[in-house]
C-alpha cells in the first residue's frame, strides 16, 4: 500500500475529518504540505502567529507553555493521527503553546486561510471543527477542576492511565509508556512538583503498581492504578 493511501486512511480517522466523504479527505490531503522534523525540532512556538494547522502522521509532539515567571508546563502529547495548532481553526492570532518533536516526526500542514476555506465550504468539516474546539474547551475545564479539587495521587494516576491508553505498549511486565518521559514532565502534566511525583511513584512501586527507570514508566497493575485514579 502506498504512502498516500496510508496517510489518507490516518487522516480520515482524525476528528476533524470524521464522516467526511473520501474526496473531501483527498482534497484536504492534496492541498497540504509535507514536513519532517528531527527530535527537538519545532513545529511552532508560543506567541508566534498562528498560521498553520498540522496533522501528525509519525512520531510524537510535545505541547508546552511557559508561564510569565518562565516556568515551563507540559500540556499534552500529540501522536500519529492527531492535530496540532488548533487556534488556526478559530482564526486565533497566536499559538498559546509551543510544539516540539519528541522523536522524528512526519507531518503535513495547511495554511490557515486554506484549511478554514475547506471547513467553511463543507458542513461536515464545519461541524467537526466546532466539536473539536468544544472538546478542547471541555478538557481545559476538566483540568482546571482537577487542579482545584483533586489530590495529587488522583491527578498523577489519571495522567499515567491516559498516557498508556494513548501510547501504551504491551511488555511482559505490563504496559509501558511508548516514548521517553521524565518525572519532571509527569509533574508538569499532573500539576505538581518533581519531589511529590518521585515520592508518590516510589510508594506505588513498593505496592507493585508501577516500575520506574530513567525516562521510563512501566505500569505493572493498570487496574490498580485506575482504582487510584477513580477513588
Amino acid at each position: 500500500m502506498d504512502r498516500r493511501r496510508i496517510d489518507m486512511q490516518i487522516l480520515a480517522r482524525n476528528e476533524l475529518f470524521a464522516k467526511a466523504e473520501p474526496e473531501v479527505v483527498a482534497a484536504a490531503y492534496d492541498m497540504a504540505t509535507e514536513q519532517s522534523l528531527a527530535a527537538g525540532g519545532i513545529l511552532f512556538e508560543q506567541g508566534a502567529p498562528a498560521r498553520r494547522l498540522f496533522a501528525v502522521f509519525g512520531g510524537r509532539v510535545r505541547l508546552t507553555q511557559c508561564t510569565e515567571d518562565g516556568q515551563q508546563v507540559l500540556i499534552r502529547y500529540v501522536g500519529a493521527g492527531e492535530l496540532a495548532g488548533f487556534p488556526v481553526l478559530a482564526d486565533t492570532p497566536h499559538y498559546p503553546v509551543s510544539a516540539t518533536a519528541v522523536d522524528a516526526v512526519r507531518a503535513i500542514h495547511w495554511d490557515g486561510p486554506a484549511i478554514r476555506g475547506q471547513i467553511h465550504a463543507n458542513p461536515v468539516l464545519a461541524g467537526n471543527a466546532m466539536a473539536v474546539l468544544g472538546r478542547r474547551y471541555e478538557q481545559l475545564q476538566t483540568r482546571l477542576r482537577e487542579l482545584a479539587t483533586e489530590n495529587v495521587e488522583h491527578r498523577l494516576a489519571r495522567t499515567l492511565v491516559l498516557l498508556v491508553e494513548e501510547a501504551g505498549e504491551r511488555v511482559p511486565e505490563g504496559l509501558k509508556v511508548g516514548f521517553p518521559i521524565s518525572q519532571q514532565e509527569l509533574a508538569e502534566m499532573a500539576g505538581t512538583c518533581l519531589h511529590t511525583v518521585s515520592r508518590t511513584l516510589t510508594g506505588w512501586e513498593a505496592q507493585g503498581l508501577v516500575g520506574c527507570g530513567r525516562r521510563r514508566v512501566l505500569i505493572r497493575d493498570i487496574d490498580g492504578l485506575r482504582a487510584v485514579a477513580d477513588s
